[in-house]
């Protein structure tokens, strides 16, 4: 499970950036904080996040091999 986690997030934030105006409420409280944050603001935290959550994923992955390498 969680070697899927950055996968399954990295996906998560992309579509939820994507699809964030659909389905809300007119007007709702919801709805006029998208409008107050902007689009190109959710955009740039949504790709601040999927970089985060890359570069954990690398580092994970890079500690796991060293780990594999000093034991092996």
């Amino acid at each position: 499970m969680t070697r899927h986690l950055a996968t399954f997030t990295a996906l998560l934030l992309g579509s939820g950036s994507a699809l964030a105006h659909d389905h809300l409420v007119l007007d709702g409280t919801l709805h006029r904080a998208l409008h107050a944050i902007g689009s190109e603001r959710l955009v740039m935290f949504g790709g601040i996040a999927l970089a985060v959550v890359v570069g954990w994923a690398v580092r994970r992955a890079v500690r796991r091999r060293d780990a594999a390498r000093r034991e092996g």
